[in-house]
């Protein structure tokens, strides 16, 4: 079994748990040290049963716990050179850095692992597919659009853990400056609700039966908003959510539930 929870995600702070019975990492750790270690006690995962952190990219949001959570735990990272190029302020150990390509793969134990570039604007951002025993995941997050590469490197998963991050017509209409408004509707963006839906439709047809969205806007979604409009986006090509694909979505900053494939 693959197991995934959302420790937290959205601008408060991104942390994903992965896990099997064997190995358990996290993809990035932007909450703190302690909120990281109080949230897998929950789950029944001490910090010192993790293996590695996997690092999509440097915004604060996806690093803020890292130094400290890694010094304290002796957890091995995993980053690309250009990205662990902007972390050397964290003062990560020599011998816990790990580099990664951004069109690569790896292994940490039993989990087998392709990195994937995304287009955010950031060094050098990357999703994940996590793959064991025939099953397999993807992390996508912080990204502008969807390259069409993307199709292809995650066309076999089961599950995927998606960006939602706003609902366009509420930024649109929102309070924030017209410069960030512009950044986050650009290419090196983040994703809408409705590109998110197009995307698990297409995916919808080649196996994935889970979907979690996360990193939703705080103040420019709603969970209600991310669902409806996947959801719809799924029922143009006949797939209903909640009886053919399951569809879950992250609370801004909270624990999210464990899903398993």
């Amino acid at each position: 079994m693959l197991n995934i929870c959302a420790l937290s995600s959205g601008s408060s702070g991104n942390a994903i748990y992965v896990g099997t019975e064997r190995t358990k990492i996290l993809v990035d750790a932007g909450i703190s040290a302690r909120e990281i270690s109080r949230r897998l006690s929950s789950l029944g995962v001490a910090p010192h049963d993790l293996a590695g952190i996997l690092i999509t990219h440097e915004h604060t949001d996806h690093i803020r716990g890292l130094r400290v959570f890694v010094n304290r735990y002796q957890i091995p990272v995993y980053s690309t050179e250009e990205t662990w190029y902007y972390l050397e302020k964290q003062m990560i150990p020599l011998y816990l850095q790990r580099v990664i390509h951004s069109h690569g793969s790896f292994a940490v134990e039993d989990l087998q692992i392709e990195s994937f570039p995304i287009p955010h604007d950031a060094a050098d951002p990357v999703g994940f597919k996590i793959g064991f025993d025939g099953k397999a995941l993807g992390v996508v997050t912080d990204l502008g659009h969807i390259p069409a590469y993307l199709h292809e490197r995650l066309d076999e998963v089961q599950l995927i853990f998606l960006e939602a991050n706003h609902d366009v017509d509420t930024l649109k209409r929102g309070t924030y400056p017209a410069f960030l408004k512009q950044r986050i509707l650009g290419h090196r963006g983040h994703l809408s609700n409705d590109t998110a839906g197009d995307f698990v439709s297409v995916l919808a047809g080649k196996g994935l039966k889970k979907i979690m969205l996360g990193h939703l806007s705080q103040n420019n979604n709603t969970p209600k908003l991310a669902l409806s409009a996947v959801a719809a986006k799924l029922g143009q090509i006949g797939c209903q959510a909640g009886v053919d694909i399951q569809i879950d979505c992250c609370h801004h900053g909270q624990l999210s539930g464990l899903i398993t494939i």
